[in-house]
Protein backbone atom coordinates (compact mmCIF):
# COMPACT_ATOMS: atom_id res chain seq x y z
CA UNK A 1 0.00 0.00 0.00
CA UNK A 2 1.30 3.88 -1.08
CA UNK A 3 2.17 6.23 1.48
CA UNK A 4 -0.58 8.45 -0.02
CA UNK A 5 -2.82 5.28 0.39
CA UNK A 6 -1.89 4.47 3.99
CA UNK A 7 -2.28 8.51 5.04
CA UNK A 8 -5.86 8.46 3.34
CA UNK A 9 -7.27 5.69 4.91
CA UNK A 10 -5.72 7.05 8.39
CA UNK A 11 -8.26 10.11 7.88
CA UNK A 12 -11.20 7.83 6.74
CA UNK A 13 -10.81 5.74 9.97
CA UNK A 14 -10.24 8.59 12.32
CA UNK A 15 -13.51 10.73 10.99
CA UNK A 16 -15.44 7.85 11.33
CA UNK A 17 -14.31 7.27 14.73
CA UNK A 18 -14.97 10.62 15.98
CA UNK A 19 -18.60 10.61 14.36
CA UNK A 20 -18.67 7.51 16.15
CA UNK A 21 -17.89 8.51 19.63
CA UNK A 22 -19.87 12.28 18.99
CA UNK A 23 -23.02 10.23 18.28
CA UNK A 24 -22.99 8.39 21.35
CA UNK A 25 -24.31 10.49 24.77
CA UNK A 26 -22.56 8.01 27.05
CA UNK A 27 -20.51 5.37 26.39
CA UNK A 28 -20.97 2.62 28.54
CA UNK A 29 -17.98 1.02 31.20
CA UNK A 30 -18.86 -2.44 29.25
CA UNK A 31 -17.64 -0.48 25.71
CA UNK A 32 -13.94 0.80 27.00
CA UNK A 33 -12.36 -2.16 25.02
CA UNK A 34 -14.14 -1.84 22.10
CA UNK A 35 -14.81 1.91 21.71
CA UNK A 36 -10.78 2.35 22.12
CA UNK A 37 -9.59 -0.83 19.80
CA UNK A 38 -11.90 1.52 17.38
CA UNK A 39 -10.25 4.49 18.30
CA UNK A 40 -6.72 2.41 17.75
CA UNK A 41 -6.97 1.54 14.49
CA UNK A 42 -5.86 5.14 13.09
CA UNK A 43 -2.76 4.78 14.35
CA UNK A 44 -0.89 3.59 11.06
CA UNK A 45 2.42 1.46 11.92
CA UNK A 46 5.47 0.48 10.05
CA UNK A 47 8.05 -1.23 11.70
CA UNK A 48 10.45 1.55 11.03
CA UNK A 49 8.28 4.45 11.10
CA UNK A 50 9.21 8.04 11.58
CA UNK A 51 7.54 10.33 14.71
CA UNK A 52 4.10 11.22 13.81
CA UNK A 53 1.60 13.70 15.13
CA UNK A 54 -0.20 13.15 17.99
CA UNK A 55 -4.19 13.06 17.67
CA UNK A 56 -6.79 13.84 20.05
CA UNK A 57 -9.47 11.19 21.02
CA UNK A 58 -12.00 11.33 23.44
CA UNK A 59 -11.92 8.09 25.15
CA UNK A 60 -13.83 7.11 28.67
CA UNK A 61 -11.90 7.83 31.32
CA UNK A 62 -9.91 10.17 30.88
CA UNK A 63 -9.78 14.12 30.10
CA UNK A 64 -7.16 14.44 27.51
CA UNK A 65 -5.63 11.54 25.17
CA UNK A 66 -3.41 11.46 22.58
CA UNK A 67 -1.72 8.88 20.62
CA UNK A 68 0.61 9.28 17.98
CA UNK A 69 -0.51 8.25 14.41
CA UNK A 70 2.93 6.63 13.17
CA UNK A 71 5.44 5.31 15.48
CA UNK A 72 8.07 2.54 15.92
CA UNK A 73 6.89 -0.77 17.27
CA UNK A 74 8.60 -1.90 20.40
CA UNK A 75 10.53 -5.43 19.86
CA UNK A 76 9.12 -6.86 23.61
CA UNK A 77 6.86 -5.52 26.27
CA UNK A 78 8.92 -4.44 28.31
CA UNK A 79 8.41 -0.78 30.27
CA UNK A 80 10.38 1.30 32.64
CA UNK A 81 8.66 3.94 35.21
CA UNK A 82 10.62 6.59 35.55
CA UNK A 83 10.67 8.48 39.13
CA UNK A 84 7.51 10.58 39.44
CA UNK A 85 7.42 14.09 39.70
CA UNK A 86 4.96 15.40 42.03
CA UNK A 87 4.06 19.27 42.67
CA UNK A 88 1.10 21.16 44.44
CA UNK A 89 -1.62 23.14 43.24
CA UNK A 90 -1.08 26.66 43.10
CA UNK A 91 -4.36 27.66 45.37
CA UNK A 92 -3.00 24.85 47.60
CA UNK A 93 0.61 26.78 48.53
CA UNK A 94 -1.26 30.19 48.31
CA UNK A 95 -3.20 28.57 51.45
CA UNK A 96 -1.18 26.08 53.19
CA UNK A 97 2.88 27.47 53.04
CA UNK A 98 2.57 29.57 56.09
CA UNK A 99 0.39 26.98 57.69
CA UNK A 100 2.47 24.01 56.78
CA UNK A 101 6.38 22.99 57.37
CA UNK A 102 8.65 22.67 54.48
CA UNK A 103 9.99 19.08 55.61
CA UNK A 104 6.40 18.24 55.81
CA UNK A 105 5.69 19.33 51.97
CA UNK A 106 8.73 17.17 50.89
CA UNK A 107 8.05 14.31 52.58
CA UNK A 108 4.58 14.17 51.06
CA UNK A 109 6.15 14.95 47.63
CA UNK A 110 8.26 12.24 48.17
CA UNK A 111 6.22 9.43 49.58
CA UNK A 112 3.31 10.33 47.22
CA UNK A 113 6.23 10.04 44.20
CA UNK A 114 7.26 6.68 45.38
CA UNK A 115 3.23 5.33 45.33
CA UNK A 116 2.25 6.05 42.54
CA UNK A 117 5.63 5.04 40.73
CA UNK A 118 4.96 1.82 43.18
CA UNK A 119 0.81 1.40 41.64
CA UNK A 120 2.05 2.66 38.09
CA UNK A 121 4.91 -1.05 38.04
CA UNK A 122 2.19 -2.87 39.75
CA UNK A 123 -0.57 -2.22 37.39
CA UNK A 124 1.32 -2.94 34.25
CA UNK A 125 2.92 -6.27 35.44
CA UNK A 126 -0.27 -6.97 36.27
CA UNK A 127 -1.26 -6.31 32.80
CA UNK A 128 1.55 -8.15 31.19
CA UNK A 129 4.76 -6.20 30.99
CA UNK A 130 8.22 -6.96 32.17
CA UNK A 131 9.26 -4.11 34.05
CA UNK A 132 12.89 -2.85 33.96
CA UNK A 133 14.92 -0.90 36.33
CA UNK A 134 16.41 1.76 33.58
CA UNK A 135 15.83 2.96 30.23
CA UNK A 136 17.17 1.45 27.15
CA UNK A 137 16.91 -0.51 23.87
CA UNK A 138 12.94 -1.90 22.73
CA UNK A 139 11.95 -0.62 26.22
CA UNK A 140 9.11 2.09 26.26
CA UNK A 141 9.46 4.48 29.06
CA UNK A 142 7.15 6.30 31.37
CA UNK A 143 7.06 9.81 32.59
CA UNK A 144 4.81 9.96 35.23
CA UNK A 145 3.53 13.62 37.08
CA UNK A 146 1.17 13.77 39.48
CA UNK A 147 0.18 17.56 39.23
CA UNK A 148 -2.33 20.03 41.00
CA UNK A 149 -2.17 17.93 44.75
CA UNK A 150 -4.50 19.63 46.93
CA UNK A 151 -4.57 18.06 50.42
CA UNK A 152 -7.80 19.47 51.73
CA UNK A 153 -6.94 18.84 55.39
CA UNK A 154 -2.50 18.68 55.50
CA UNK A 155 -0.77 18.27 58.76
CA UNK A 156 -0.85 22.03 59.78
CA UNK A 157 2.04 23.46 62.31
CA UNK A 158 -0.85 24.50 64.76
CA UNK A 159 -3.61 21.91 63.92
CA UNK A 160 -2.86 17.94 63.70
CA UNK A 161 -6.11 16.48 62.70
CA UNK A 162 -10.00 17.35 61.83
CA UNK A 163 -12.92 15.12 60.16
CA UNK A 164 -13.47 15.46 56.62
CA UNK A 165 -15.46 14.05 54.51
CA UNK A 166 -13.21 14.16 50.98
CA UNK A 167 -9.49 14.13 51.36
CA UNK A 168 -8.51 16.35 48.40
CA UNK A 169 -7.73 16.09 44.78
CA UNK A 170 -5.12 16.18 41.73
CA UNK A 171 -4.06 15.38 38.50
CA UNK A 172 -1.80 12.95 36.59
CA UNK A 173 0.27 13.25 33.28
CA UNK A 174 1.37 10.06 31.68
CA UNK A 175 3.47 10.22 28.47
CA UNK A 176 4.75 7.36 27.01
CA UNK A 177 7.80 6.80 24.85
CA UNK A 178 9.81 4.64 22.80
CA UNK A 179 13.49 3.72 23.22
CA UNK A 180 14.86 6.61 21.15
CA UNK A 181 12.56 8.90 22.90
CA UNK A 182 9.58 9.38 20.17
CA UNK A 183 6.35 10.37 22.74
CA UNK A 184 3.20 8.00 21.24
CA UNK A 185 0.64 8.68 24.00
CA UNK A 186 -0.06 11.05 26.21
CA UNK A 187 -2.80 10.88 29.08
CA UNK A 188 -4.15 13.53 31.15
CA UNK A 189 -6.28 13.67 34.09
CA UNK A 190 -7.84 15.33 37.34
CA UNK A 191 -10.33 13.72 39.81
CA UNK A 192 -11.50 13.86 43.05
CA UNK A 193 -10.36 11.43 45.61
CA UNK A 194 -13.20 8.47 46.53
CA UNK A 195 -15.72 9.73 49.40
CA UNK A 196 -15.10 8.70 52.55
CA UNK A 197 -17.54 5.27 53.12
CA UNK A 198 -18.50 6.38 57.12
CA UNK A 199 -19.30 9.99 56.18
CA UNK A 200 -16.42 11.24 57.62
CA UNK A 201 -13.00 10.58 58.82
CA UNK A 202 -9.96 11.63 61.23
CA UNK A 203 -7.57 13.68 58.53
CA UNK A 204 -3.63 12.36 58.97
CA UNK A 205 -1.19 11.59 56.82
CA UNK A 206 -2.05 7.96 57.21
CA UNK A 207 -5.84 8.96 56.01
CA UNK A 208 -4.48 11.28 53.33
CA UNK A 209 -2.20 8.85 51.66
CA UNK A 210 -4.39 6.15 51.92
CA UNK A 211 -6.56 7.69 49.80
CA UNK A 212 -4.24 9.42 47.44
CA UNK A 213 -3.05 6.02 46.66
CA UNK A 214 -6.75 4.91 45.68
CA UNK A 215 -6.91 7.68 43.14
CA UNK A 216 -3.27 6.61 42.10
CA UNK A 217 -4.44 2.85 41.72
CA UNK A 218 -7.43 3.50 39.55
CA UNK A 219 -5.26 5.89 37.05
CA UNK A 220 -2.10 3.20 37.35
CA UNK A 221 -5.31 0.51 36.26
CA UNK A 222 -6.67 3.09 33.40
CA UNK A 223 -3.11 3.39 32.00
CA UNK A 224 -2.17 -0.13 31.96
CA UNK A 225 -5.43 -0.95 29.72
CA UNK A 226 -5.46 1.63 27.48
CA UNK A 227 -1.19 0.96 26.46
CA UNK A 228 -2.20 -2.95 26.23
CA UNK A 229 -5.27 -1.80 23.43
CA UNK A 230 -2.71 0.83 21.59
CA UNK A 231 -0.05 -1.77 21.63
CA UNK A 232 -2.25 -5.00 20.59
CA UNK A 233 -4.01 -3.02 17.53
CA UNK A 234 -0.85 -1.64 16.55
CA UNK A 235 1.12 -4.99 16.54
CA UNK A 236 -2.07 -6.10 14.02
CA UNK A 237 -1.90 -3.37 12.00
CA UNK A 238 2.25 -3.97 11.60
CA UNK A 239 1.19 -7.27 10.60
CA UNK A 240 -1.58 -6.42 8.03
CA UNK A 241 1.21 -3.98 6.62
CA UNK A 242 3.74 -6.30 6.04
CA UNK A 243 1.88 -9.35 4.45
CA UNK A 244 0.41 -6.30 1.90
Amino acid sequence: MSTQAIKRDKYKTLTRIKNLISGSPAIPKCKESLVFALCACLVILTMNASAGELESLTVPGLEKFLVATEFQLPLSRKIYVAEPRVSFAKDWLRLFTSETTRAYRASIKKKYGETLRKELRKALKDAGWEISGKPGDNIIKLNADLIDLYINQPEKITVREVLITTVGKAGIELLFQTSDAQLFMQMIDHRNTRGVVLGTVLANRGTNHRYFKMLMSDWSTLAAFYLNELITVAESQAKKQTSQ
